[in-house]
């Protein structure tokens, strides 16, 4: 019956409306003046009215089907979903252990980029801290070779902005070129000490003989507040990181170029994926993918042995490494750890799998 309906819809009452449309429109064309003007907006509304009702006839006949939405798959699921699918396994690979996650060696996975990015930040923290940087090295340079005298308080005040900070102004005297000159400075200091010298006439300073414009208070010479070590340690660390990024992209690199050069062919097998769930502050989650394969490979002694790997991988690349699927690989012969995988010419098949019978070797 639903049949039926769909195809008088269709083939009789669409061409109709179509018809009676066309045909009402010009036969309003041959009335004259006022007549004409209302016999087509007479038109054109049953028209527009009777396209409403075969429109939501239109939505009866043909429903539209459920939207076929891919679901999430938990990690716990997929670790389900994993084990039976391991069982086809040939039995050299059943008792792989997962392996630790290491960096990969795929060319599209060894990138300046993101120590560029992290360069560029670092810069940002760099330039805020010059001024406590050139600070502290001026105070090291008064400290080995100032020379040290009293010099007089002419003032002290508090400003106040997001915090209230602390100035002492003072001034001494001292022989320039055969001349008793007087020099004059400010400084910010502590609260404590702001408090401590509030009563006092002199202050004990270290100057620059070379340029006495350049002085400093002794006592709060490397005074420095508790976010200015913050920030200070921030940026050591950040430096460090960068050391250490760096050092490690280039020995990506270098082994990269190495499997370009010498690697040996193999054919590597997934036995193993998985994937892991963050949550940040606000609730959201990312999820992180990684796949696990093993690859046949003789070690320094000439011993076979099955080495494994597992990498990091995105989503896409995720959904393409199953279980059992083989996908050809370079190693390097002096170190088969370090592999290469080649995943834009992956072949995934089933028939690529080792017998049962003939799948023995050391794992690793």
């Amino acid at each position: 019956m639903k049949i039926l309906g769909r195809l008088l819809y269709l083939f009789v009452i669409i061409p109709l409306f179509v018809g009676v449309g066309f045909a009402s429109f010009f036969l309003s064309l041959s009335f004259d003046g006022i007549w004409s003007q209302l016999a087509c907006a007479f038109v054109l509304g049953f028209n527009l009215f009777f396209g409403y009702i075969l429109y939501r006839l239109g939505k009866r006949l043909f429903p539209p089907g459920p939207a076929k939405q891919k679901r999430n798959i938990s990690p716990q699921e997929l670790s389900e979903q994993t084990s039976l699918e391991r069982e086809k396994l040939p039995e050299a690979y059943l008792s792989l252990e997962r392996p630790r996650v290491s960096p990969s060696f795929r060319a599209d996975r060894i990138s300046l980029n993101p120590l560029i990015s992290a360069l560029i930040v670092f810069g940002v923290f760099l330039l805020g801290a010059l001024p406590k940087i050139e600070q502290l090295l001026v105070e090291y340079r008064l400290s080995q070779g100032g020379v040290l005298t009293r010099a007089d308080i002419t003032d002290a005040w508090e400003e106040s902005g997001e915090s209230i900070e602390y100035y002492i102004s003072y001034q001494f005297r001292t022989s320039v070129n055969g001349d008793t000159t007087i020099f004059k400075n400010k400084q910010s200091v502590s609260a404590g000490y702001f408090w401590k010298i509030n009563h006092a006439d002199t202050v004990e300073i270290l100057y620059d003989p070379d340029d006495p414009q350049t002085s400093r208070i002794r006592e709060q010479m490397f005074h420095l507040a508790l976010l200015d070590y913050l920030a200070f340690g921030i940026v050591t660390l950040f430096g460090l990181g960068l050391i250490g990024g760096f050092l490690e992209y280039r020995t990506r690199k270098a082994r990269h170029s190495r499997l370009q050069e010498v690697g040996q062919p193999a054919s590597a097998l997934v036995f193993d994926r998985w994937k892991t769930e963050d949550r940040d502050s606000e609730g959201g989650v990312s999820d992180n993918y990684y796949v696990a394969y093993a690859y046949p490979a003789a070690t320094i002694n000439g011993q076979p042995k099955l080495w494994t790997r597992a990498e990091q991988v995105d989503k896409n690349l995720f959904e393409r490494m199953q279980i059992g699927t083989s996908w050809p690989v370079r190693y390097l012969p002096e170190d088969p750890f370090v592999c290469e995988i080649f995943v834009e010419t992956g072949s995934l098949t089933q028939a690529s799998l080792p017998p049962r019978s003939h799948a023995k070797g050391a794992t690793g």
